[in-house]
């Protein structure tokens, strides 16, 4: 029921996996910020991936929708780059715009200061979000992360990184980053909680210090619990009954709040006492925290699965995120807790017992369900041809690849379908009609939408001058097993082609 309910509940929700960026643009200098904008462009220039910019040009009379690896452009406020995707993957979301020029960001900001005269922006009412979109953890969110990363680092208290920082491995991006600018890069500090109550420690104090670093950190929930436990047992006890207070003991919050109770500290026992004894605490029953301590894993010897994001849905949103590495023998806790609340320890170690049975196992491993693409074949479509070529000729217009091309155009913008430059250029210089009236047949049969439908326009495209060979002969065109589809999103930096295994050769697991 916790599966079931977590998801329809995201899919309510309509969650993303988004990157931002706030800065304070008064604090920084415009000399400061145009060396930025440059250096962040070399790097997207010098990405191990072929980052990509979304743009829409007028041709004819109609709109292309174009991919292009040019970055840079120019509008109304200047200068500026723009990346939607990359080219290698074919995967991409929203597109993540910097402009050059302060000016845009000056004047969305108020020049007020910050709470008790404290300059650092965590502190600041008037910071300004350069950009704050979704990447649905494609593999392009790795250099937005390097981008929103180098702007912290090159303006500390000034520039601050937020949005789903651990949705996908970062460790090879700081490896990455570091080697571009020649010296390590802190982790944002949204993903540093040490770092992170140091600075609000200057600003805030006691639970609300806490409540304030909790409302700011991005990593997992467990990090609070970790550090309180480190540094101030008081703290972290009224944190605990605070946040276990503010959940009922059937809810999902109940059980989210407990695994990062037992993630951060390891104590089971300390939940116990805190959820149910303590005469201030939210004096659950022993029964119901047993209950969820078994849901998340604390009597399972195996190790908890790595989970990250999944598309659109992040890590914390699937129901594998919550299972915990804290083990306790179910024999010896059961000892331990009939000690602390009189309760018989065979009556513990049976309910433990009884909630071992009725809890499902969680599957320790993802399994990609992909299986090899196999052989792809594209018949000459002589039919449709043929029919296309009497309906041009009833219109009155010429039987030609320029007319086709204009035909192309206009159901790609109805259809909202999005080519890279390349495409649009091979299409340009296409001279045969029988070949452009083939590419007007796949994109009338693509919805423009679906990823099954831009994969077999990136298959045409791609292997156009042999389909044509193949056309030419009267014969269909059969791709070679294991062409079709893109590189797994995960795993792209650990390939070991010249693109990026000589920039990420032991990119390792954060």
């Amino acid at each position: 029921m916790i599966v079931g309910t977590a998801l329809v509940t995201m899919e309510v929700l309509g969650m993303g996996v988004y990157l931002g960026l706030e800065i304070l643009p008064w604090e920084i200098e415009a000399g400061e910020w145009a060396a930025f904008y440059d250096r962040a462009l070399q790097m997207a220039r010098a990405f191990p991936l072929p980052l990509q910019r979304f743009t829409a040009e007028e041709k004819a009379g109609y709109h292309r929708f174009v991919l292009t690896r040019n970055l840079e452009n120019r509008d109304a406020n200047g200068r500026f780059f723009a990346i939607t995707g990359d080219a290698r993957t074919r995967k991409r979301a929203e597109q993540f715009k910097v402009y050059r020029d302060l000016g845009p960001y000056r004047a969305r900001a108020r020049k007020e200061s910050g709470h008790q005269g404290l300059s650092d922006i965590l502190f600041c009412d008037d910071a300004v979000t350069v950009f704050d979109e979704k990447t649905q953890t494609h593999p392009y969110h790795d250099f937005i992360w390097c981008l929103v990363a180098l702007a912290e680092d090159l303006f500390p208290g000034r520039a601050c990184a937020d949005g789903n920082l651990d949705a996908r491995e970062w460790a090879h991006c700081r490896q990455w980053l570091a080697k571009r600018t020649g010296k390590p890069v802190r982790k944002p500090i949204r993903l540093d909680a040490e770092r992170l109550f140091d600075v609000l420690s200057q600003g805030y104090g006691g639970l609300e210090l806490v409540e304030k670093a909790d409302k700011e950190y991005r990593g997992k929930g467990a990090a609070i619990y970790r550090l309180l436990a480190a540094r101030d047992a008081p703290l972290l006890e009224a944190w605990m009954k605070k946040r276990l207070k503010e959940n009922g003991p059937e809810t999902l919050g109940a059980v989210f709040e407990c695994f990062h109770v037992l993630e951060g500290t390891g104590d089971l026992y300390g939940l116990v006492r805190t959820a149910c004894l303590d005469h201030d605490g939210p004096r659950w029953e022993v029964e119901r925290v047993l209950s969820i301590a078994r849901t998340v894993g604390v009597f399972d010897p195996q190790p908890a699965p790595a989970v990250r994001a999944c598309g659109f849905l992040p890590a914390e949103f699937m129901p594998c995120h919550y299972r915990t590495n804290s083990y306790f023998d179910p024999e010896e806790a059961a000892r331990e807790i009939a000690a602390m609340t009189g309760i018989p320890a065979e009556e513990v170690l049976a309910t433990i017992r009884k909630q071992e049975a009725a809890t499902p196992p969680v599957p320790r491993e993802t399994v990609d369900g992909k299986d090899d693409a196999g052989t792809v074949t594209i018949p000459y479509p002589e039919e449709n041809i043929e029919l296309l070529r009497q309906q041009v000729e009833q219109a009155g217009r010429k039987w030609d690849a320029r007319t086709l091309l204009e035909v192309i155009g206009r159901f790609a913008e109805k259809k909202g379908l999005v080519l890279t430059e390349e495409t649009w250029e091979l299409m340009d210089r296409e001279e045969d009609p029988f070949v452009m009236a083939g590419i007007l047949s796949v994109v009338l049969a693509s919805d423009g939408l679906s990823a099954g439908h831009r994969e077999a326009l990136a298959l045409f495209f791609s292997h156009l001058a042999e389909i044509r060979g193949a056309w030419a002969k009267g014969r269909t065109w059969t791709c070679p097993a294991g062409k079709f589809g893109t590189d797994d999103d995960g795993e792209w930096w650990t390939k070991t082609d010249d693109r990026v295994g000589t920039v990420f050769p032991d990119a390792g697991r954060s």
